[in-house]
């Protein structure tokens, strides 16, 4: 269903949505909303709205208790990490930026509607204070660039909330993401030093995590535990966590090895949900087939939250 204010742009999101969803309603204000996710029993509602206006929370929290499924997608031309913040604090599921609404609104609906959750930023998920069970989120990117800078703010807010983190990706990226996380006046070798800052070769690390070829729960757990409890006791914060960015799983999205990268995927989940860890993967648009088929739905609903890639050049 797609609710919208006076004035903004109810006929773009529902010619973006009518090609791969039913959309069983339009509703132009918050009653008839409300009154529409009751009678038809909606799984996702499409709010568009401003989210500096403090009744769009209000709005998007009616509609969110109104009926029995209902997930919340804001599009908003804010979004602005407060005002994002403030949403996913109150419910809503995923926020998309207007500017981006034929890239993203598509995948939002369909990771919503699957029960995962859709933001505009990484940056935002070491903030996000009502961390689920588990903490197990998704990055897309086109762009080498795009993507060091997403995990190096992504680690940034993680090491000012005073959580260690741990990178498990190839070497060049490494020596990259060292660069990038300096950038925000943090010192790696420092914080290596401390504990608080472990990296890992992502091959090695695939192939100790394999038994025969194939991800085994008994050896990821081997390989990460010593680092994990290290990383945990270095944070200097009372209820300590360790911040993980790793590329394992797209290595084997490259071989072609869909089944196991799946099953690592799931792996990793089962982890992060067991331990204070958040882990954040990232997938090129490439690997996955540009980002929009079923192999991509299918990475995107193996994870909490996805992140979209940068725009195309």
């Amino acid at each position: 269903m797609v609710a919208d204010e006076p004035g903004s742009s109810l006929n773009t999101a529902i010619s973006i949505l009518n090609d791969r969803f039913d959309v069983v309603a339009v509703a132009n204000n918050a009653d008839a909303a409300i009154e529409a996710t009751l009678s038809l029993r909606a799984d996702v509602v499409v709010l568009n709205t401003a989210l500096d206006d403090s009744g769009a929370l209000v709005w998007a929290k009616q509609l969110g208790t109104a009926g029995p499924y209902p997930r919340i997608v804001l599009v908003s031309n804010d979004i602005y990490d407060a005002s994002v913040l403030a949403a996913l604090e109150r419910g809503v599921a995923a926020v998309v930026a207007k500017s981006r609404m034929t890239l993203d609104l598509p995948a939002a609906v369909s990771q919503v509607h699957a029960g995962g959750r859709f933001i505009p930023s990484a940056a935002l998920l070491p903030r996000w204070l009502s961390r689920l069970e588990r903490r197990h989120d998704l990055q897309m990117y086109r762009t080498d660039r795009h993507l060091l800078g997403a995990v190096a703010s992504y680690f940034a807010t993680a090491l000012e909330a005073g959580d260690s983190i741990l990178a498990i990706a190839a070497p060049p990226l490494l020596e990259e993401l060292d660069t990038y996380v300096a950038s925000h006046r943090f010192d790696p070798s420092a914080l290596r030093a401390a504990g608080r800052y472990a990296t890992l070769d992502s091959s090695l690390a695939l192939d100790a995590v394999c038994r025969n070829g194939v991800p085994d729960p008994a050896l990821w757990a081997a390989a990460l535990d010593p680092l994990v409890e290290r990383a945990l006791a270095a944070a200097t914060v009372a209820a300590p966590r360790v911040t993980a960015f790793g590329q394992m799983a797209p290595i084997l999205c490259e071989r072609g090895e869909f089944d196991a990268m799946v099953r690592l995927e799931r792996i990793a989940d089962a982890y992060a949900a067991a331990r204070a860890v958040s882990i954040l993967c990232a997938y090129s648009t490439d690997c996955l087939g540009g980002g929009d088929n079923e192999l991509a739905a299918r990475i995107h609903h193996e994870h909490v939250a996805v992140v979209p890639a940068d725009a195309a050049a």
